[in-house]
């Protein structure tokens, strides 16, 4: 049995992933830290994170530098792969207030993450985004698999300001994908 817990570490501006492990050792458990990604010197933030039937972690979070929303695959052999999943482009900010999640098949087959993306210098739009695909290499390895939707919504101007913040993802048993944002 094993507890993962993905963070930001904010001083060095990195993804870190820290397991600790049940075993046999004297002591009954140890503990490991990672840094998952230093790609840039401020990625990581606002980090989502989701585990399939064969524990394969999945990781959504933001590359503040380069506005991107960036994901990780962590294998059960703790290999990884990292890359942008969006954004990056046109002015557009792109992951904040992330989250992912798979289905229940074994191994997971669908893939979601939500984000709030803000897009335009000088006069912001904020709308939460879903990004949807099969589970599997992140897009960059697997070109065209995957999908993205924007949801929007009938806010006043006021509101326009906090729109798709703490967003959160869900599958249901059906396979249906369940949104809820601020």
């Amino acid at each position: 049995t094993h507890v993962v817990v993905a963070y930001y570490a904010q001083t060095e501006g990195t993804l870190h992933l820290a397991r600790w492990l049940r075993g046999d050792s004297p002591s009954g458990a140890s503990f490991s830290d990672t840094v998952l990604d230093a790609s840039s010197t401020d990625v990581g933030e606002s980090v989502g994170l989701a585990i399939d039937g064969n524990d394969t972690i999945y990781l959504a979070y933001i590359d503040r530098i380069n506005k991107t929303l960036r994901g990780a695959m962590v294998f059960s052999n703790w290999s990884a792969q990292t890359g942008t999943i969006a954004g990056g482009a046109d002015g557009v900010v792109v992951g904040d207030y992330c989250d992912i999640a798979l289905n229940h098949a074994v191994p997971a087959d669908k893939v979601a993450v939500v984000y709030q993306a803000i897009s335009g210098p000088g006069a912001p739009s904020q709308y939460p985004t879903i990004f949807t695909g099969a589970a599997g290499p992140l897009p960059a390895a697997n070109p065209g698999s995957y999908n993205l939707a924007f949801v929007k919504g009938a806010a006043t101007a006021p509101q326009q300001a906090n729109l798709g913040r703490y967003c959160s993802a869900a599958y249901d048993n059906f396979g249906n994908l369940h949104i809820a944002y601020f």
